[in-house]
């Protein structure tokens, strides 16, 4: 049975969590890169007020009254994000064993990590989902506060998973019905309120987006997978329940939906917790086997781990793209106004660096860039860039090995050598910026 009183260890978790979360800023800074990585919390810097979501005012606002709450929020919503987790794994794990491992998988998850270094709407997410599954047994007042909270702020999150509510509180209409006006009073709030409810319900999954190991930021890890879909499996060849069923379909459907996928990543620590225990516990031949076996999940997960921490020093933006856009910054008003193109994957630091905007991919043009970047037709690129007020194209070495072009003789990159509307007005350390002069 479990033993109830595990503050020690939970101490230990938060304490955990916040050395790592430290040390990552700590080695950025080393490196000479900026504390934060690249995210969200850069818009709420600069207040960015287009395309705005209900959570994305809320953060703006926030951040506007108290400028603090940018660096201490992203670990107030870990550490409390820590407790709700350990009072849930109480709850529904039976032993010490799976409550020790659920931990340690929630620790060392690069999806926790990267949701909580830096401010995110995922941070709130997840505890939002936390406070609702741990209310979820009591079906009281707050359970059904926070389904509105979230319904407010993840309102598509809240359609998909309604089906499931519905579900596993068939018997009782009442919370059906409460829970359903509930999402239905926060669409009603957004519609009236002009909101958009999301930028994507669903986008084409990507295997470097949805496994950890292949670099997904908010991905299944190995450990997760393997272990997981070993208890599903398990489970479902003793009775193939309905349950077990919306399990897997919500498994398949979190591929297409980031959010999704972040709120199944943490069901599925539960599972791989229940199965690694098994494993662990089962009559072994030879106790070699069985230390040989906890020994390859522990360094599993220590490289799992290190690699999102060696990832996330180095990752955008670093001190290179830091100078290249303070000189746009220092030089960019003696120049046409416009947009700045680039990896939309920069997007989110662009303007609090050089203060030009960046190209914002809608979903009526989502695929324009990528007619820039590949094509090599002058006329077709100048109408596009004309068309779309585009003035600077950042282009750096990530961009040409393999994030964007294989080489640097492709596509566009062609098309500004041999153009003189393209100026190069940055080289350095790998990062060039053109201006583009349509006269």
């Amino acid at each position: 049975m479990l033993n109830k009183s595990k503050n020690g260890i939970l101490f230990i978790s938060i304490l955990f969590f916040l050395l790592i979360g430290v040390l990552i800023g700590v080695f950025r800074t080393i490196l000479g890169n900026p504390f934060w990585i690249a995210g969200e919390h850069y818009q709420y810097l600069v207040q960015t007020t287009s395309n705005q979501t209900l959570i994305n005012l809320v953060y703006n606002y926030v951040v506007n009254i108290l400028p603090q709450t940018i660096y201490l929020m992203p670990l107030i919503l870990g550490v409390f994000s820590i407790i709700f987790f350990s009072k849930i794994a109480k709850k529904y794990l039976n032993t010490d064993l799976e409550y020790y491992t659920s931990l340690i998988l929630f620790l060392t998850l690069p999806a926790f990590i990267l949701s909580h270094i830096a401010l995110s709407s995922l941070s709130l997410l997840l505890i939002l989902s936390l406070l609702i599954v741990e209310n979820y047994p009591k079906q009281n007042f707050l359970f059904y506060v926070y389904v509105f909270i979230l319904s407010l702020f993840f309102p598509i999150l809240t359609i998909l998973v309604l089906p499931a509510f519905i579900y596993f509180a068939f018997k009782d209409k009442s919370f059906v019905v409460i829970s359903s006006a509930t999402i239905a009073l926060s669409y009603l709030i957004l519609f009236f309120l002009k909101l958009p409810l999301e930028y994507v319900w669903f986008s084409l999954p990507q295997t470097n987006e949805i496994f950890a190991f292949f670099g997904g930021k908010f991905g299944y890890t190995i450990l997760l997978l393997i272990f997981g879909i070993t208890y599903l499996y398990s489970e479902f060849s003793k009775t193939s329940s309905v349950s077990n069923s919306f399990i897997i379909f919500y498994f398949i459907l979190s591929f297409f939906n980031t959010q999704l996928r972040c709120i199944m990543i943490f069901v599925f620590i539960f599972f791989a917790s229940k199965s690694i225990s098994e494993l662990i516990n089962k009559k072994w031949s030879a106790d070699i086997l069985k230390y040989g076996a906890i020994l390859l999940i522990c360094c599993i997960l220590f490289f799992s781990l290190s690699t999102a921490i060696q990832d996330t020093i180095t990752q955008t933006p670093t001190k290179n793209h830091v100078d290249a856009l303070k000189y746009l910054n220092f030089i960019h008003s003696n120049l046409k106004e416009g947009t700045l193109l680039t990896n939309p994957e920069y997007n989110s630091f662009i303007e609090y660096y050089s203060g030009v905007e960046p190209y914002v991919i809608t979903d009526e043009k989502k695929y324009l860039p990528e007619t820039i970047f590949y094509s090599r037709q002058y006329s077709k690129i100048a109408e596009l860039l004309i068309q779309e007020n585009i003035k600077f194209i950042l282009i750096d070495s990530q961009m040409t090995s393999g994030s964007i072009w294989a080489n640097d003789r492709e596509d566009l990159l062609f098309v500004i050598k041999y153009s003189d509307n393209f100026k190069e007005i940055y080289s350095k350390n790998g990062i060039k910026i053109y201006y583009f002069d349509a006269d």
